[in-house]
């Protein structure tokens, strides 16, 4: 109703599954979420105590996604992957490839889901662009593989409020394997990124400026290097299993 819209907002049907998420929030003993501030709107919106909500990282399967060298090769690949639904901004990426369809530089968008996929390879068509490739969803061994050979993966890029809330499972799986990744600036991601350090932030849904980050780090590589770099630093630090499980045990006892 409010991010995926596929539901009409007040119909029985958004009430219904309304209702299923109070009562769940309600009957739990303990809620997890993921970033301060998904747990600031569910106390908005459900009217439920703070104290009931515990944050958890997302985290990554270390065993699927794990630093693996880049095969040999003169393109530079841009990865996306998710379900095509408004958070994540698809067509921000598609313009973004636009303004660099002459850079030599190669949008791959793997995922098969979501409202917004056939209108965005019609985008792209009626662009007549050739740098995006568009992929089918694919099984977690062979997604491990396309992220490394890419050089730098994307975040979320919507204009829904759910965008300002929430740091995505590709997130951490493109940083678990050491690799670069540009995202939109928002609340959520600043509570555990820091721009330049591990992250390179653009504004949100704004094509433009997704493309000059994306130029700027394809023409820096000692910039790439060191994001990267510290993107897995991070990980290390905070989201291998054992520490969000470690940390998850200390909140709810």
């Amino acid at each position: 109703m409010f991010d995926k819209k596929v539901v009409k907002p007040k119909s029985v049907k958004a009430g219904y599954y309304y209702f299923l998420d109070f009562l769940s929030c309600v009957l739990a003993d303990k809620i997890l979420l993921d970033t301060d501030e998904h747990i600031k709107y569910f106390v908005e919106i459900f009217k439920i105590e703070k104290e009931k909500f515990v944050k958890v990282l997302v985290g990554s399967d270390e065993d699927v996604f794990f630093p693996r060298e880049k095969k040999a090769g003169d393109r530079f690949i841009v990865h996306f992957h998710g379900s095509y639904i408004p958070l994540q901004g698809a067509k921000y990426i598609i313009r973004a490839a636009e303004k660099l369809k002459n850079e030599n530089i190669i949008f791959r968008m793997v995922g098969g889901r979501g409202q917004e996929r056939l209108q965005s390879v019609e985008l792209a068509k009626n662009l007549g662009l050739k740098n995006i490739e568009f992929v089918d969803s694919v099984p977690y061994e062979k997604l491990q593989e396309l992220i490394a050979d890419s050089d730098l993966c994307l975040g979320i890029f919507g204009d829904t409020a759910k965008t300002q809330r929430v740091i995505p499972n590709k997130i951490y799986e493109s940083i678990a394997m050491r690799k670069g990744v540009i995202t939109a600036d928002t609340p959520a991601i600043h509570e555990f990124f820091t721009n330049r350090k591990n992250i390179l932030l653009c504004r949100t849904a704004d094509a433009e400026d997704l493309a000059e980050k994306i130029l700027e780090l394809r023409n820096d590589s000692e910039l790439r290097k060191k994001i990267a770099g510290g993107a897995r630093d991070l990980f290390e630090k905070y989201c291998l299993p054992e520490k969000i499980v470690k940390k998850l045990l200390e909140d709810i006892t």
